[in-house]
């Protein structure tokens, strides 16, 4: 670090903010949040070499240190505890302005992040939003699929599709589209070679092999059903993957409770019982500043016509 008044010095931190590089603040956000250079490195989609380079000029500009350096990873400093929050406000400002500038843009092209389940996404999404590209073939839509929700407020996506309970985020823009149909599925082959299940309000499926959800889909309503359901039944696989348990189902495993659109394209797969059972409400989100944007807007009304015309989004009578 250079001393005061050295030919060359950057300014210190009080002089607002000439002297250094505003772009710096997000590898120091970066850093503070992942706790590592590695860490920060692959948030940011570089190497930790760069994020350490750029740590180093900031804080040389502003004549503090921001991290203490521990084996275990990085920490925060007095100083850096500081410059977190004032980071974040101008990260958010950033975000906002963005945000707002993007929402003006009445083009139909450039990119559209939507964050949803890979179940749907790769089930349903994927095949409707082919007439979406070819009408508007400048859009680019970026599926991003995962459990975890997304930031639409950081502009982590620009829409979301979430299933399950309705989020109560008040800043952004929430709509029910339908509800997720989900049955019980096998194949014929194995529905010909085992009993079928009882009926009458204490429905079993006792002697069945069963396909279970696991991990945090163990939650949802259609698997806690089967799980109410199977005493006296084999558990032949676990999976925290729907797309595997309809694959196990095609494959002859066994009973799984599945989402109707997952037949798609599967005729192996038939209904094990003839009603369907526990639907799930799918909501689509988008923040506010972004709905009229052209592009967006576009996505947006696709996703709710298509999955309006779905007979898989139908509720069961």
């Amino acid at each position: 670090m250079r001393p005061e008044g050295t030919k060359g010095a950057r300014p210190p931190c009080n002089t607002a903010g000439v002297g250094y590089d505003w772009n710096d603040l997000r590898y120091f956000l970066a850093c503070a949040r992942a706790g590592s250079l590695a860490a920060a490195g692959r948030a940011l989609k570089v190497d930790q070499t760069t994020v350490g380079r750029r740590l180093a000029a900031l804080e040389e500009a502003l004549g503090a240190r921001l991290f203490e350096r521990k084996l275990d990873g990085f920490s925060l400093t007095g100083t850096g505890e500081r410059l977190l929050e004032t980071a974040q406000t101008v990260e958010q400002a950033a975000i906002d302005l963005e945000r707002r500038a993007t929402g003006a843009d009445a083009r139909l092209e450039g990119v559209v992040r939507v964050a949803t389940s890979e179940t749907l996404s790769a089930t349903f999404l994927a095949g409707e939003l082919v007439a979406l590209h070819r009408a508007h073939p400048g859009i680019e839509v970026q599926l991003v699929t995962g459990t975890t929700s997304l930031n639409l407020l950081k502009r982590e996506a620009d829409i979301s599709l979430r299933v399950g309970q309705r989020p109560t985020h008040q800043s952004l823009i929430v709509r029910r589209l339908g509800v997720i149909a989900w049955g019980i599925f096998a194949t014929e082959d194995y529905l010909g070679r085992h009993p079928p299940a009882e009926k009458g309000a204490e429905e079993r499926f006792e002697g069945h092999d069963l396909v279970m959800l696991d991990d945090e889909l163990s939650q949802i309503p259609p698997a806690r059903w089967l799980a109410e359901r199977a005493a006296g039944a084999r558990i032949a696989m676990r999976t925290n993957s729907i797309l595997t348990a309809a694959a196990a189902a095609r494959g002859g495993w066994g009973l799984a409770a599945l989402p109707t659109f997952c037949r798609g394209g599967s005729p192996e797969l038939v209904p094990a019982r003839p009603a369907l059972i526990t639907p799930i409400d799918v909501w689509l989100v988008v923040h506010p500043d972004l709905q009229h944007t052209g592009r967006v807007r576009a996505v947006l009304d696709h996703l709710a016509s298509a999955m309006e015309r779905a007979a898989v989004m139908t509720p069961p009578a």
